[in-house]
């Protein structure tokens, strides 16, 4: 064992065949070498076989020039094989599947199947979301478990299979443990593949984690247990421990707060509730939710706090640290920042008990070697990312600018010189420095934060300091609450009592802390090349200390500074005119982007959950190069129209909402002090201009506050159930629309038919040809569904001779009454009512004449028979389930794509 630690120790303290030069550490090089091979096998996926050759080949070369003591060339050659060795781990890992792998089992249909599996993890609840009128009634819970696959139903035999599968489960299921035997039946997915630009990729992040299959049943009785393992496994005990410390913290912690204890202590947020976890995240915070490095440096301090309480000699209280580290990381179930973290922590108690000095960074090279051992993939995760950028912060925070050396008047305090005074001294020097250096992070990390997740955390340093000793909090009361619980349930209960405490005043601080004007901004953030442009000078300040020495550093990132605020704002001037029709399943979102002028959205709603959805298409216009909404125009009042106009403003500047005479009629009634600033006498006719301003061409910042939708409806203690298929009754989602708007200070205009929209600086012309009010049916509506549907405001999107028919969801009577007036030629049209059987295709086709058609739908309202009635009419169809998001894009040069 002693012989073991010398050669580890070996490996930290440089003795490797590299030149020798203090300032580089070799294993944050080997750490590079390796992440340039595995980068390199994701993009060129060259054959397993030629990276074993090029490692046995490096390998052999690197050797032969050790012997002859050429350690220059030896360390080429070590790199070398470094690289291509961790290529060939991470082609393994990405690409080689089993051939029984449940995944492949799924098809296009996803019709219904029966698997059986062990149960690797514990039920566990997602509580039924609070009623939003935004959004569908979803009464019931959701359970979520873990499964590992061994056999799935074929006709009369059972068929072998192998694999990880994620479990959903529409209600409560409770009474299955780790190690349980079950038969599912429900409907297998494969790994999502995203369907729109700058969509997240979870398909990604389950191939990373090697968990492609999710299995979705509909009610618990489909999941039946049938038996129990008889063999011993590590992975089912540690399932069963994690199961039975999230039972204990639901029995001794308060509703509220019991989701958020576990989610700090053993990483499980399913159960947070989507709001609180939003303000984490504009805040930038929600790295205390997540397990990260920060809970395991402050479980290695508890840990030490325990070992000078017990024992004497501090080589046992490095065991101790070392011993709960471990711990940690196996109930943390070897998350990367957890396994990170602690890789550094357990670095540091060898170096210290061979009694050798470490390099930092050499230890932050050993830390990413392992992680990328365990999980090569884990390279391309932003939460890789994000951690060792803080670590590499940290690291580097002695040689900064802002390690600067002082003391800390305490005179102000009025405290009397003395054992109080040096006491107050020395905290108050701690918190300066807590501060600093959280500065020095929040400067570090920030760009990747804007790049990545389009937030710019003004009051992250001050909020870190100030919630990380209620953290501590948390974890030591949870911990101990749960030990003392084994054998005394009892007198865990004041431990429980100051957890509920510590996390109300936790959720509390966050919570009131992004209503601070201005505590943080959303924005479409730096391009890439410019944070990748910004690393790499850090990078090289931090290999050449002469620069930061002559403070030319300043200079450096100054002019980098610059060019990132330049380059946006001289871009040459735009001619084309796009219109895309954004995949969002059973809803409608096309974006209109005139040339050199802020985005008009035509609808935006989705039947998803808003909070699930409404991040995503955010996503989606900041990668559509969307800065500003000049306007929105709802085409009507159903929520799969609407519900993401929230969403929206929230991280958009929203300059308008255009509203048809029978939207704005309910818009009216609802809330009479509704900014509607058009009179109710009919009219038609007007050309309304848009006004092109200064401030269109410079970045745009949003700050939301607080704000957000009510959950309950705002006048009427009504709750009028769902309708049909659209889930109609309007009333209570409108009235919401209407607060939020209101309170958002976004106006309401009314368009009318024969209106149209002009872009000042822009040939697009918006046209309204239908906007009928409820009066104009004249009662030829069987039911108020097709009442709201047939009002739907119709839009002809006109630019340099192209034109494109919005429709919203146009249906009988309202389809008659457009095609009874004279046809308009259109070169796209928007299927009316998603494609639906009464969106009468053959009327289309003859009144409109276009040469493409597009279905915004989803699996569930697919009609075949629609597609192939315009097919065979000689008509392209595009399908945003099918094709994804569709872009049409017109030159000005009247020739169009």
């Amino acid at each position: 064992m002693k012989r073991l630690a010398e050669i580890t120790w070996t490996f930290l303290h440089r003795k490797l065949p590299f030149p020798e030069n203090r300032n580089i550490p070799p294993l944050l090089v080997i750490l590079i070498a390796a992440s340039a091979g595995i980068y390199t096998d994701r993009v060129s996926a060259l054959p397993l076989e030629i990276w074993l050759l090029l490692t046995f080949s490096f390998w052999l070369g690197w050797l032969t020039l050790w012997l002859s003591k050429m350690d220059e060339g030896a360390s080429v050659f070590l790199l070398a094989s470094t690289a291509s060795c961790f290529a060939a781990h991470h082609h393994i890992w990405w690409r080689y599947y089993p051939a029984d792998e449940i995944s492949f089992f799924t098809v296009s249909a996803h019709p219904m199947v029966c698997v059986r599996g062990i149960v690797v993890e514990e039920p566990r609840i997602q509580p039924a979301p609070p009623p939003n009128p935004m959004d569908l009634p979803r009464p019931f819970p959701t359970t979520i478990l873990s499964l590992w696959a061994t056999a799935i139903r074929n006709g009369n035999r059972w068929q072998p299979t192998t694999g990880q599968v994620s479990l959903y489960v529409q209600g409560e299921l409770r009474g299955l443990y780790a190690g349980d035997v079950v038969e599912v039946y429900g409907h297998l997915y494969g790994p999502p593949v995203p369907s729109n630009p700058g969509e997240t990729d979870f398909g990604l992040f389950r191939r990373t984690h090697r968990r492609l299959a999710t299995l979705q049943a509909d009610h618990p009785n489909s999941v039946v247990k049938i038996d129990r393992v008889s063999y011993f496994s590590p992975r089912l005990l540690l399932g069963r421990i994690r199961g039975y410390h999230t039972r204990k913290l639901e029995e001794m912690l308060s509703a509220s707060h019991r989701e958020i204890a576990a989610a700090v202590l053993l990483g499980i947020r399913e159960g947070i509730d989507p709001e609180l976890s939003l303000a984490f995240f504009e805040t930038s915070t929600l790295h205390l939710l997540a397990i990260s490095g920060l809970h395991v440096g402050l479980l290695a301090v508890l840990a030490r706090g325990i070992g000078n309480l017990f024992f004497f000699r501090w080589r046992w209280v490095v065991i101790t640290i070392a011993t709960c580290v471990l711990v940690y990381i196996t109930l943390a179930e070897t998350r990367p920042s957890v396994v990170r973290a602690g890789t550094l922590v357990l670095l540091g108690c060898l170096s210290y008990l061979l009694a050798r000095q470490a390099l930092s960074f050499n230890l932050l090279g050993a830390t990413g070697l392992v992680l990328l051992m365990v999980n090569p993939a884990q390279l391309f995760q932003a939460g890789t990312h994000l951690t060792f950028l803080a670590t590499a912060a940290i690291l580097w925070y002695d040689r900064s600018p802002l390690a600067v050396e002082g003391t800390v008047s305490t005179r102000w305090l009025l405290v009397p010189p003395g054992r109080l005074a040096r006491m107050w001294t020395r905290f108050l020097q701690l918190i300066h420095k807590a501060f600093l250096l959280n500065i020095w992070v929040w400067l570090i990390v920030t760009p990747y934060l804007v790049t990545k997740f389009h937030v710019f955390p003004m009051l992250a340093p001050l909020l870190t300091v100030l919630l990380v000793p209620i953290l501590t909090i948390i974890l030591a009361t949870a911990i101990a609450a749960l030990m003392i619980g084994w054998i005394l349930p009892l007198a865990a209960t004041p431990f429980a009592w100051i957890c509920d405490i510590a996390i109300s005043l936790l959720s509390g601080i966050v919570q009131e802390s992004r209503r601070v004007p201005y505590s943080y901004f959303w924005l479409a953030g730096p391009p890439s090349w410019w944070t990748t442009g910004f690393y790499a000078i850090l990078a090289l300040l931090a290999v050449t200390p002469f620069l930061r020495r002559h403070k030319r550093w300043v200079l450096v990132l100054s002019s980098w500074m610059v060019v990132g605020i330049l380059v946006p704002l001289v871009q040459p001037p735009e001619s084309a005119f796009r219109c895309t029709f954004v995949s969002v399943g059973h809803g409608l979102l096309t974006v209109l982007q005139p040339p050199n002028g802020p985005a008009i959205l035509y609808d935006a709603g989705s039947m998803r959950p808003p909070h699930h959805s409404g991040p995503q298409v955010c996503q989606v216009l900041w990668a559509l190069g969307v800065r500003r909404v000049g306007g929105i125009i709802l085409s009507h009042g159903d929520r799969d129209h609407y519900n993401l106009v929230p969403e929206i403003a929230r991280r958009f500047p929203v300059e308008r909402v255009f509203a048809g005479p029978q939207l704005a009629s309910a818009l009216g009634e609802k809330l009479s002090a509704a900014p509607i600033d058009d009179c109710w006498e009919l009219r038609s006719g007007r050309t309304i201009v848009l006004p092109r301003r200064w401030y269109h061409a410079l970045p745009a910042l949003r700050w939301s506050g607080n704000l957000r939708v009510p959950r309950t409806p705002v006048d009427s203690p009504d709750n009028d159930s769902p309708g049909e298929e659209d889930n109609q009754q309007p009333e209570q989602g409108v009235q919401a629309l209407c607060h939020f708007l209101t309170c958002a200070g976004i106006p309401i205009s009314v368009l009318w038919e024969g209106d149209t929209l002009i872009l000042e600086g822009s040939d697009l012309r918006l046209r309204v040809l239908a906007a009928p009010t409820a009066q104009q049916i004249r009662g030829k509506a069987t039911r108020k569904s097709a009442t709201d549907n047939a009002c739907s405001m119709v839009i002809a999107a006109e630019f340099a001779g192209k034109r494109i028919l919005l429709t919203g969801d146009l249906e009988p009577p309202g389809t008659d009454r457009l095609f009874a007036r004279p046809p308009v030629p259109c070169d796209v049209v928007l299927a009316p009512h998603h494609g639906s059987r009464s969106s009468n295709p053959a009327g289309i086709v003859e009144w409109a004449n276009p040469s493409a058609v597009v279905i915004s739908g989803s699996r569930q309202w697919f009609r075949a028979d629609v597609v192939v009635a315009y097919r065979r009419a000689g008509i392209t169809v595009f399908h945003t389930l099918l094709d994804g998001a569709t872009r049409i894009e017109v030159l000005k040069s009247e020739h169009s794509r």
